[in-house]
This record gives structure tokens, sequence and C-alpha cells, in this order.
């Protein structure tokens, strides 16, 4: 009976958020060509004060998981755009190129939920900058495709240089929408990298937890 109450305690330990190992998924490859929006540049017609990107949910793992960080590369001597980010993700059920460019509104699903706040200005001086949530973010990549929508306020001066995208050729993983001006939005958009908790299937749980009690009911029959 000692030995059974070790096992029930190490699987319930693995079960446990604390020892749930964190991974990560990158979308797009770097290549020679960077974006100065949103976070670094500013030009063109429009208001230049919120920029979207979908992520196609089949570029994720099956199961939900719990988004932790987002990251984006910063080319060599990038410098921000200065301004307060409000990181906001959403389950949207609008497709890669299939974003309303009109109204950015329509593209928002209704599970949405501030990521993180950060204000931001002067030198980058890295290769990757990560955004880190205020809290994890619950995605089930079943549901729907994945919005990224940036919202800028108290902006300042106008940044520098430019972040690693990809331009025509997402190959259907991403793509944008944006009031920076221009009419280009399709295969397109920030290489972006998500940091995760994968989250435990609850039916597996159930099950695992009818099996320990079984087991246990059934060594007290045969003791």
């Amino acid at each position: 009976m000692k030995r059974l109450r070790l096992i029930i305690l190490a699987i319930v330990c693995l079960l446990m958020p604390g020892n749930i190992h964190a991974s990560t998924v990158v979308l797009g490859d770097p290549q020679n060509w960077g974006t100065g929006w949103p976070f670094t540049l500013y030009y063109g017609s429009g208001g230049g004060t919120r920029y979207q990107q979908v992520y196609d949910e089949e570029e994720f793992p099956s199961s939900p998981m719990e988004i932790t960080d987002i990251s984006f590369f910063p080319r060599e001597g990038a410098k921000w755009r200065e301004g307060t980010y409000k990181l906001y993700l959403s389950v949207t059920s609008k497709s890669v190129n299939g974003l309303d460019t009109s109204n950015l509104d329509n593209n928002v699903g209704v599970n949405e939920q501030l990521f993180t706040s950060v204000s931001l200005s002067g030198l980058i001086g890295s290769t990757k900058y990560t955004f880190t949530g205020n809290s994890p973010y619950t995605y089930d990549p079943s549901v729907g495709n994945l919005l990224l929508d940036i919202r800028i306020s108290n902006i300042g001066v106008n940044g520098a240089g430019a972040f690693d995208g990809r331009t025509w050729d997402s190959d259907g993983e991403f793509s944008v929408a944006h009031n920076f001006g221009g009419t280009l939005f399709n295969n397109r958009g920030l290489v972006t990298e998500f940091q995760y908790n994968s989250v435990p299937v609850p039916g597996a749980i159930w099950l695992l937890g009818s099996g320990i009690i079984g087991l246990v009911a059934f060594r007290r029959r045969k003791s």
C-alpha cells in the first residue's frame, strides 16, 4: 500500500503546473527583409496606431496551451517608436489572408484578453525582444486562428530600423491588417516566437484519476 501511495504522489506531482515544461513555436523564417511596423517606424498615410497579425491554427500543436511570452527579432541598430504598446490576444474566425482591413474591430474574437502593456523608447539593443504576459493566455488551436492585436498610444518620437519579417511568402502561416497606410496585407508579417506551456487535457486527467481510484479500491479488496 505504501508503494501505491508513492506512485499516486509521483503522478500528481507530474501533473502540477510547476512541472510542465515550456515549449516554443516560431512562425516565419528570417530573410533579407524587415518591417518597421508597428515597433520602429511610422510613415505613409493612415493613423499608425493599430497593427493586427493572424496566425494559422495549424502551425501550433493541436492540444490547448498557455501562451506566456511573445518574441520578435529586431535588426541591428533598431530603435523603438516611442509609445505605449498594448498586446491583445484572441481566437478569430478570420482566416489568414482574410482579415478585414477596413474595420479592424471585425477581426477580434469574443475571448479577447490583454496580454501585456509596455511603454518603450530608445535603442532596442538585442537580437530578440520578448513581451511577457501579465497572465498566460489559454489558446486552443482547434477553436480557430490566433489573432495578435497591437494598439499604440502615447506616441512620441519616431524610431529607426526594422524587425525580421516575411513579405509575399509567409506560406499561409500569417497575414496582417493595420492602419499604417498602404494596401499590402497578405502573406506578410513579423517573424514571431510563442513560448507556451501545454495544458493537461481534462479528459485524460479524469481517466487517470478514475484508474487510480479503481486501483486503490482493488488493492483494498484484495487486502
